[in-house]
């Protein structure tokens, strides 16, 4: 089935808004694709989620297809503005979805943090994706739990 940005409803949520079924689907699907699709073992429940905003992508019949986490400067350990666990359902992928997340993420990201730039770190190769976003390269490449790894910023304006 060819899927459309525009059949998914994209819903911010915080923490003490996700019911459990919400919070098992994006615990699977993170879990899923970054623990055994990538065969990462780490840490995903790093106690940053109850303080974070949570974007879902779900189709109509709400199944989550789509997700990413954004970290408030204030729960940060760098008070940096962070996008982290963006994941896109493989059945899904190559449908603009990923790009989607990016760019309500950004979006909200000028409504609420107006003049913040926004930080995430970007397996290495998706960089391009991300750059295709407006984010740029900063510092040196770097391993995070057996995956090359590069800090990427996109300025506000």
């Amino acid at each position: 089935m060819q899927l459309t940005t525009t059949t998914i409803d994209w819903r911010w949520s915080l923490f003490d808004d996700l019911n459990l079924t919400d919070l098992y689907a994006i615990l699977g699907l993170r879990q899923k694709v970054f623990i055994v699709e990538q065969r990462c073992a780490y840490q995903d429940i790093d106690q940053l989620d109850q303080k974070a905003w949570h974007l879902s992508a779900l189709r109509p019949s709400n199944e989550l297809v789509g997700y990413l986490r954004l970290l408030p400067p204030s729960i940060t350990p760098d008070n940096k503005l962070t996008i982290g666990r963006v994941v896109v359902k493989r059945a899904w992928r190559e449908q603009g979805i990923g790009r989607s997340l990016m760019q309500h993420s950004v979006d909200f990201c000028k409504k609420h943090f107006n003049g913040v730039p926004i930080h995430l770190s970007a397996q290495l190769h998706t960089q391009i994706f991300y750059r295709e976003q407006g984010f740029v390269a900063v510092g040196k490449e770097y391993d995070l739990d057996g995956i090359s790894h590069i800090d990427m910023v996109r300025q506000p304006g």
